[in-house]
């Protein structure tokens, strides 16, 4: 009996699922999103210098959803070798006795804590950045902590040290207030998701996978 017939249809089939098979590590970076603010309690980032990666083992703090989780931090995959935090790279994450899931970090940059008088801290991400050195005055933050996704606009800034930078003791006016910053930190806004080398999403790659080798 011929066979030609069947030719077609298995191609196709063999085509959906390798798409399928590509398409699952999409799916799956959509399970989950996180801000997180790399534990430092200084300010030891500067806050338009490229982050650096930090080692393994080290602590994350979630800013949202869940304000004050501690991710630990098992391992990287910087992506374009750059030696940076930036968009693209996947970290691995433990959160205390669960097992360790991967995220793609969408996004990294500064978070700006500012003291709220009378108690507590505000926490800020930059939409908008102005070049290094030109200051803040103009750029766009949204609060990440305590109410997450409040846009202001940053409307004056005294540079305490002036080091021309966001730094400690600055006082920053948004919002309609103004507040003191208490820290700098390391800002990655991740999404759930399996790494992707680049070898690794071609056919051949996945014809070996389906052969067994």
């Amino acid at each position: 009996m011929s066979t030609k017939g069947y030719r077609f249809p298995l191609v196709f089939g063999l085509l959906a699922l390798v798409a399928g098979a590509l398409a699952l590590p999409v799916a799956a970076s959509a399970q989950s999103t996180m801000h997180l603010d790399l534990m430092q309690f200084s300010t030891g980032v500067p806050d338009k210098a490229a982050p650096t990666w930090p080692v393994n083992g080290s602590s994350w703090r979630e800013l949202y959803p869940v304000f004050s989780t501690i991710h630990r931090q098992d391992d990287k995959i910087d992506i374009d070798h750059n030696l940076e935090v930036s968009g693209g790279d996947y970290i691995l994450l433990r959160t205390g006795t669960l097992l360790p899931v991967w995220y793609r970090i969408a996004w990294a940059g500064p978070t700006y804590f500012l003291a709220v008088p009378g108690g507590g801290s505000r926490a800020y991400e930059p939409l908008i950045q102005n070049p290094p050195g030109v200051g803040p005055v103009g750029e766009l933050w949204r609060e990440i902590y305590p109410t997450y996704g409040v846009i202001g606009n940053v409307t004056a800034w005294s540079d305490a040290n002036a080091s021309a930078t966001v730094d400690l003791n600055d006082t920053i006016t948004i919002g309609g207030g103004s507040f003191v910053v208490e820290q700098v930190g390391l800002d990655a806004f991740i999404e759930e998701g399996d790494p992707i080398r680049a070898e690794g999403g071609t056919w051949g790659a996945v014809k070996a996978l389906y052969e067994g080798k």
